[in-house]
């Protein structure tokens, strides 16, 4: 797809439009962390709805 995997830290510097969280186990936390690029424009997808941590 020709899509690269960045860091967190590295997203604000690359400004993109969108960014897309694509694992179902840690959708909610790594939304959490990434919550604030929202402010900045950036838009965040998560791919699962309802999706829970494993036990």
């Amino acid at each position: 797809m020709g899509s690269k995997i960045q860091a967190p830290s590295a997203i604000p510097a690359l400004r993109p439009d969108v960014v897309v969280i694509s694992s179902a186990a840690y959708q909610e936390e790594i939304y959490r962390s990434l919550a604030g690029l929202e402010a900045q424009g950036i838009s965040i997808v998560r791919l699962y709805e309802n999706s829970k941590q494993p036990s």
